[in-house]
This record gives structure tokens, C-alpha cells and sequence, in this order.
């Protein structure tokens, strides 16, 4: 549990938010919180960036006792119950930083213990975002919009850049409630769920003009992004089977047109796979795949169309040069 120092109880908000522990929606508190050090009392201390710590699954708890002790607890938390995060370029780089913080009872001291403290802090808090992101929205490759955002993400994470990292999230999580928002109205239109429908339409509106009024994505406005999002997937819980019927029929259709020069489509059709037999996903993992695999069987198709044309035309050409070769009379006969 990755702890944070604050200067009275009052500063401390904890808000219950839902996440994906990879495909499972659970709960997990989080604290938004302001940092500040005790030396015989409170003193002014570095306020933390609130928009960092915004809707992620990193616990934040209150922290008491020696400022130097907490933040080893907190580098512990990185290593115990962060590792997976630990091999990003921008995880390390802090990690390497705030290991090199050496203890002090200086007001200096203690307030580079208190800047290390919050740099870490941050850090791992937006690594999880961008991993969640990546993890959640991967394989929408039907979104070329999002796919870059999530490939901005992934380049941050490797990078050094914070406010970047931070940026980025933002955006991606964006984009990532815009395609799900498409993929339900578009199970909406589809005429092929009936169970409510009303809910849904309801959740979709909502979504939608949440989407709209989160343009700028001010503080405040990443948790209304993930809160829409979260309401989408509960109101389209109980579609699951269903999407994951169409999914499987979709995946049997992709299949017969699967040969060694389809690529894509065959990491398509894993993908698809793996999303039906995993008993955690839900109805809008099961839409998203099937949005992607229909996305390259109508690519496949598209060529083999394209190459049976130009076949045909060769072949009538071919056919045509054989005459004028061996034809004699055929010169004329055109004229």
C-alpha cells in the first residue's frame, strides 16, 4: 500500500473505485491527497499533482511516523505489489532517484524526503493508469485513433516524462470510452439484443454527453471518464452471451478465410478466441473483438476480390496475345 503524508485527516478523500484486475471489475479504494511533512507540527509542504492520482487502483493510505520510513514502505509497495510495473523505463528512473534519498531531520531534509516521497507516488500511480489503459483497450485495431493513443502510452512508459505519461492516459482513456460508446450503440442498432435495452440506451446517452463535456479533461475529469465507462460495462453485463454467440460465429467465418498470407487476420482470430474461452471477459470485450475481426475478414476479402479481377484481366489478356501470336488471319480481321 503505497502511502502518502498528509497534514490533517480532513485533506484525506477516499473514493471506491471500480478497475479491471485483468479481465475481473473489482474494488479498490483510493485516496486523493495532499502531501506535507510533521517536524514538531505541520509545516508547509509540496501539494501533489491531485490529477495524477485520479481513478487508479494504486491504494493510497495515510501515512504516519518518520517521513524516510514511509517512503521506504512505499519503495517496498513498488517492489511486493508494483513489480509489473518496475521494468518501465520511467518507473526505474524514479526508483533509482529516491533510492539515492538519504535520511535527514533537516527541514531541507525532510522536504527532499517529502519531494522524493511524491515523486514515487506519482509515478507509480500513472504507470498503472497507462498499463490498465493498454491492457483494457488493446486490440481495437478498428480504432487507428485509439491504437495511436494507446502506442503514446506505451512510448511513455518506456520514456521519462511524467506530464507526458499523464497526458496521454488522459487521452487514451478518452478514446477508449468513445469506442466502447460506439460498440454498444452499435449492438443497439444491430436489432440483435433485446435485454435492457432501455438501461442501455439510457447509459449510452449518458456516455456520450459525458464524453462531450470532457473534451479539455480538466482535474476531476478522468474519474467522470472511468465512472461512464464503468456504468457502460455494468449495463451491458447481462449481453454477454449473447455477444459471445456472434463472437463465435464470427471467428468460424474468419477461419474459412484464414490462409498462410493472412497474418493480421489470424492474430485476429487468437485474439477473438482468447477473449470467448476467458470466462472474465465481458460483453463489450467480446463486441470489440468481433468489431476487429470482422474489420480484417472484410480486409481478406476485400483482396481476394481484388486479386481475382486482376487474375481474370490477365488471363484475358494472356489469352488475347496468344491469338495475335498464332492467329494470322486475326490482323485481318481487325482491320
Amino acid at each position: 500500500m503505497v502511502k502518502g503524508m498528509l497534514e490533517n485527516e480532513n485533506q484525506t478523500k477516499v473514493h471506491f473505485k471500480m478497475y479491471k484486475d485483468g479481465k475481473r471489475w473489482v474494488t479498490r479504494g483510493l485516496a486523493l491527497f495532499a502531501v506535507s511533512l510533521m517536524v514538531g507540527g505541520p509545516v508547509a509542504g509540496t501539494v501533489a499533482n491531485v490529477a495524477n492520482v485520479e481513478a487508479s487502483e494504486v491504494q493510497v493510505s495515510q501515512g504516519s511516523g518518520d517521513a524516510y520510513d514511509i517512503l521506504q514502505d512505499n519503495l517496498d509497495a513498488v517492489n511486493d505489489q508494483y513489480g509489473y510495473l518496475a521494468n518501465y523505463t520511467i518507473v526505474k528512473n524514479v526508483v533509482a532517484k529516491v533510492r539515492n534519498v538519504k535520511p535527514s531531520y533537516s527541514y531541507r531534509g525532510q522536504m527532499a524526503i517529502n519531494d522524493a516521497n511524491e515523486q514515487l507516488v506519482n509515478v507509480i500511480i500513472a504507470a498503472q493508469n497507462g498499463y490498465d489503459v493498454v491492457k483494457q483497450y488493446t486490440g481495437y485495431t478498428q480504432d487507428a485513433a485509439l491504437t495511436q493513443a494507446l502506442a503514446k502510452v506505451t512510448a511513455d512508459l518506456n520514456g521519462t516524462n511524467l506530464d507526458a505519461l499523464v497526458a496521454d492516459n488522459k487521452t487514451a482513456v478518452r478514446l477508449g470510452l468513445q469506442a466502447d460508446l460506439k460498440l454498444a450503440q452499435d449492438a443497439i442498432n444491430s436489432g440483435k439484443f433485446t435485454q435492457n435495452m432501455d438501461q442501455i440506451t439510457q447509459t449510452v446517452t449518458s456516455g456520450n454527453g459525458t464524453f462531450s463535456a470532457t473534451q479539455q479533461m480538466n482535474p476531476g475529469d478522468y474519474d467522470k471518464v472511468n465512472d461512464a465507462e464503468l456504468k457502460l460495462r455494468d449495463a451491458l453485463a447481462g449481453l454477454r452471451q449473447v455477444a459471445k454467440n456472434q463472437l463465435d460465429q464470427e471467428i468460424s467465418v474468419a477461419k474459412s478465410n484464414q490462409d498462410s498470407s493472412t497474418a493480421d487476420l489470424t492474430k485476429a482470430i487468437e485474439n477473438a478466441e482468447n477473449v470467448s474461452n476467458d470466462n472474465s471477459s465481458d460483453a463489450l470485450d467480446m463486441l470489440g473483438a468481433d468489431a476487429a475481426l470482422q474489420a480484417e475478414v472484410s480486409k481478406v476479402q476485400q483482396k481476394s476480390a481484388h486479386d481475382a479481377d486482376t487474375t481474370s484481366d490477365l488471363g484475358k489478356t494472356r489469352a488475347l496475345m496468344l491469338d495475335l501470336r498464332t492467329d494470322f488471319s486475326l490482323p485481318c480481321k481487325l482491320i
